[in-house]
């Protein structure tokens, strides 16, 4: 059994924000079995980017992928605009909708692996700089769901 000096021992949730807002990253990628607290930690982090706007200066939106499919024939599948889609089904008014899109943003996406939709969900919403839009994303998923 390996063990870690205390002086070099830290929790992740006093680090995990700081890393997420400091890098230049924009996609992170957080993996665990079934019940390992995925969506305990990515609510959590919602609630504290949300209690420490002033600091962090992203707006933070939880995402439950599931929730967020579209049905296009017979299959069910991301829309290209998942923030505008979302923002409608909560009826958030549009003027509301276009100030909360030029915001920077930080979108929590949940259960990647409960949906079968594969596309690279950055691109299909054309999240780039160079389109305008300042968001970084972080997608929770079980591992097996990417070996497929």
């Amino acid at each position: 059994e390996a063990s870690v000096p205390q002086e070099q021992a830290y929790s992740l949730l006093d680090r995990l924000p700081d890393m997420i807002h400091r890098t230049a990253h924009r996609s992170f990628l957080m993996l665990g079995d079934s019940g390992l607290g995925k969506t305990t930690l990515s609510l959590w982090l919602c609630e504290f980017f949300w209690t420490h706007i002033d600091t962090y200066g992203r707006w933070t939106i939880y995402i439950h992928l599931p929730s967020a499919l579209i049905e296009v024939g017979d299959k069910k599948v991301l829309p290209g605009d998942i923030l505008s889609v979302l923002l409608q089904r909560r009826r958030v008014l549009e003027s509301c909708r276009a100030d909360i899109m030029r915001q920077p943003l930080l979108l929590i996406l949940d259960g990647y692996d409960e949906i079968a939709d594969r596309r690279n969900i950055f691109r299909l919403n054309r999240w780039s700089k160079r389109d305008g839009w300042d968001i970084k994303m972080l997608t929770s998923c079980r591992p097996e769901a990417l070996e497929k």
